[in-house]
């Protein structure tokens, strides 16, 4: 590890210019920046297309990218030591919440279940990454201040990395709220502070005891998992979208315009970049690190993008347990899935804990041995998620109709999107 004194930013910035030979292209791949510094992928066939993205979110994004990997696998100590916090909590609570949610699981099935076209395109993805590292460029100055090396790029980093930004923007934060109210307030007064009717309540808990503290005990571990994982603590503050139509506008086009609130971040959640092959030429925002314009782009003939919203995809359920650790059901005490983990801890001793999954999900508060903990069943990572198949048939879309069409298959996160064509 290196003193931050003896370091010289400059020295890490990868070359834009001249050309490199890589390996895992089929042609020659070209990436210009414009005068904002973004980069422009021109490419002869859409997989050196995917290939020049990983490339270029590398170069720009790299340990962006690290970050978000290894927070989504629980890897987020090893590199940050037990005392680094992210949006004020410690890296060491962060990675053993990543480890109960197990969104590193849900990536690979995510990953397994793809169809071949969907899974070649995050291979190319990895592949571009993978050849950025391997190409002798500078790495960011934050490898050599934590001591660490990049490792291999995989395509279940891609899906995880989108996994961890939205886990915590679905209901589960409300519901605890709501679970905490009415463990505070009672269930006579609880009806008349919730926003919701008695019969349209989602949060359903017998009132006292042990049970009803859990919501006031997650209460705080949860808003902690907000600030920890780099999600908007406050996913009520929303996000604007609207559009024009072309009858109202002096040239005749629709002009579609978004502002998303994302928690400010250095850098920012989001990255620009065009793409062009034979097969699409769009020009979008996106994550670093994923492949695709999944929330912001424009094709030429249609554009689109997101804003947040709410539904009810993820439940808690109230878990309990007897002293073997397995959980009632309907049909009796079933057992448990366990699995002891160890958690690297830069400039400490590995730290080890222990998760737990039931038929409902995977634990995400509370201990099992006190007899009662909350499980949370979520759509994106129930069962392998299919969100990923809309990234390149979107790409296609000639109208409004058709991308709404395309998106079919979409899962998580749950949004409003706005779209305009020519």
């Amino acid at each position: 590890m290196t003193s931050p004194a003896a370091i010289d930013p400059a020295a890490a910035i990868p070359r834009f210019d001249g050309a490199i030979t890589v390996p895992g292209l089929s042609a020659a791949v070209a990436i210009y920046r414009d005068a904002y510094g973004i980069a422009h992928v021109r490419a002869a066939n859409e997989e050196d297309a995917w290939f020049g993205q990983g490339y270029a979110s590398a170069q720009d994004r790299l340990w962006q990218m690290e970050m978000d990997r290894r927070r989504a696998a629980g890897r987020w100590a090893e590199v940050a030591g037990p005392g680094a916090r992210y949006a004020g909590t410690p890296a060491l609570k962060a990675d053993i919440l990543a480890r109960r949610l197990r969104l590193h699981d849900a990536a690979k099935a995510d990953v397994a279940n793809m169809t071949a076209a969907t899974r070649a395109m995050f291979e190319a993805y990895a592949r571009g990454v993978n050849a950025f590292l391997s190409s002798g460029e500078p790495l960011p100055i934050e490898y050599e201040l934590t001591g660490s090396q990049p490792e291999p790029w995989e395509p279940w980093h891609s899906a995880a990395i989108f996994k961890v930004r939205h886990v915590l923007m679905g209901p589960w934060q409300q519901k605890v709220a709501a679970g905490a109210l009415l463990a505070k307030a009672g269930p006579a007064a609880f009806p008349k502070l919730d926003h919701r009717s008695p019969l349209e309540s989602a949060v359903i808990i017998p009132p006292g005891g042990k049970v009803s503290q859990l919501f006031v005990q997650a209460e705080d571990e949860i808003r902690e998992a907000a600030e920890a994982l780099g999600f908007m603590s406050d996913i009520d503050a929303g996000s604007n979208s609207w559009a024009v139509h072309g009858s109202r506008t002096t040239t005749g086009k629709p002009v579609l315009c978004n502002d998303s609130h994302r928690a400010l971040d250095v850098p920012n959640a989001y990255w620009q970049i065009n793409i062009a092959c034979p097969g699409f030429n769009v020009v979008g925002a996106t994550f670093a690190g994923v492949p695709g314009f999944p929330h912001f782009g424009n094709n030429g003939n249609v554009a689109w993008n997101i804003t947040h919203t709410s539904a009810d995809y993820q439940d808690l359920y109230i878990e309990e347990f007897d002293g073997e650790v397995r959980h009632r059901t309907p049909s009796g005490w079933k057992d448990t899935e366990r699995r002891e983990e160890t958690i690297g801890v830069r400039g400490g001793e590995p730290v080890k804990t222990e998760t737990f999954v039931t038929r409902h999900g995977p634990v995400v508060h509370g201990d099992p041995r006190s007899g009662h903990a909350l499980a949370m069943r979520y759509t994106a990572t129930d069962q392998p998620c299919e969100a990923f198949e809309v990234l390149r048939p979107m790409l296609d879309s000639k109208t409004v109709d058709e991308l709404f069409d395309s998106q079919e298959r979409w899962v998580d996160p749950v949004n409003n999107m706005l779209a305009a064509d020519t």
